[in-house]
C-alpha cells in the first residue's frame, strides 16, 4: 500500500497548451489517458481554445518527451447533446478496435451543461468513428446524486462484463457535490446501473474529498481493486485512492 501511495513528480509538463490562437488545444490540456500499440506511448486529451472542448492525440516512445498528433474528435453537431464540448477521454482497446469513452456538453462553454458518455471506434488510433447510439450513458434515468449531468468516464473487463466507473453532479447550478458511480454492459452500447450507486461517496464535512471525489482511474494489485481519484474541499484538489475487494464498493483509502 505504500508504495501506491508513493509519487515521484517531474519538475516539468509533458504535454502543455501550445499557446498559438487557433489550435484546438492553445490554453488548456487536460484528461490524459494513455495505451501503448507497437511500443509507441499514444496519450488522448482534452484541448481548450478558451471556447470550446475537443480531444486530441500525442505519441511518445518513453513518456516524457510527447510529440502532438493532431486533434481527432471534434464536437457534435449544433444543438445536439455533445454541440458544446467533448472532454474527458478514455481509450479501451480489445480484439482489434479501440473505444474512446468520452463526455459531451451540450453548451457552449467549459463543461457547461449536464453532461453525458459518449463512444467512439478506431482501428488506427487516428481516424474516429462515433457510434449512431450515443450518448450511450445520461444523468437521466438516475439517482438525485447524478441529476446535473455525468463527467469522466473508466471502463475496465471483468470476464465478460465491462465496467464503466464515472463521476457526476447532483445539479447544475453551483455549488454542487460530485460523486462517482458505476454502470454494466456486455457490449458497451447498453448500460445498466448499479442500483446501490454511488459507488464512492464525498468524505465527511471537513474532510478533503468532501465536496468532489471524481476522474476515477481502476486497477488491480493481487486480489484488490484501485480507485485513483481526485477530491475538492472547496478550496483545494488532491488525489487519493480507495480499495475494494468486489469491484462494487469502494472505501477511501
Amino acid at each position: 500500500m505504500e508504495e501506491l501511495l508513493r509519487r515521484y513528480k517531474l519538475k516539468r509538463p509533458v504535454l502543455a497548451p501550445t499557446g498559438k490562437v487557433g489550435d484546438f488545444d492553445s490554453k488548456e490540456v487536460d484528461c490524459a489517458s494513455i495505451i501503448v500499440k507497437d511500443n509507441i506511448f499514444y496519450m488522448f486529451y482534452a484541448g481548450w481554445d478558451g471556447k470550446v472542448n475537443r480531444i486530441g492525440i500525442a505519441k511518445s516512445e518513453d513518456l516524457i518527451h510527447w510529440e502532438r498528433i493532431g486533434l481527432i474528435l471534434d464536437i457534435e453537431e449544433r444543438g445536439s447533446w455533445g454541440s458544446g464540448s467533448i472532454s474527458g477521454p478514455y481509450i479501451y482497446h480489445e480484439d482489434g478496435t479501440f473505444y474512446l469513452f468520452y463526455v459531451g456538453f451540450p453548451k457552449i462553454g467549459y463543461e457547461n451543461g449536464p453532461g453525458a458518455v459518449g463512444l467512439a471506434t478506431s482501428k488506427d488510433l487516428v481516424n474516429w468513428i462515433k457510434h449512431p447510439s450515443n450518448p450511450i450513458l445520461k444523468n437521466v434515468p438516475g439517482g438525485p446524486w447524478e441529476r446535473g449531468g455525468l463527467y469522466k468516464p473508466c471502463v475496465i473487463k471483468v470476464d465478460d462484463l465491462y465496467y464503466l466507473f464515472y463521476n457526476a453532479k447532483d445539479r447544475e447550478e453551483s455549488p454542487w457535490h460530485e460523486r462517482i458511480g458505476l454502470a454494466f454492459s456486455k457490449d458497451f452500447l447498453y448500460w445498466e446501473k448499479y442500483k446501490g450507486n454511488p459507488v464512492l461517496d464525498n468524505g465527511p464535512e471537513g474532510t478533503w474529498d468532501s465536496i468532489t471525489v471524481g476522474d476515477p482511474y481502476i486497477v488491480k494489485f493481487d486480489d484488490t481493486w484501485y480507485m485513483f481519484y481526485y477530491g475538492f474541499d472547496g478550496k483545494k484538489a488532491q488525489d487519493g485512492v480507495a480499495i475494494s475487494k468486489d469491484r462494487d464498493s469502494c472505501r477511501n483509502g
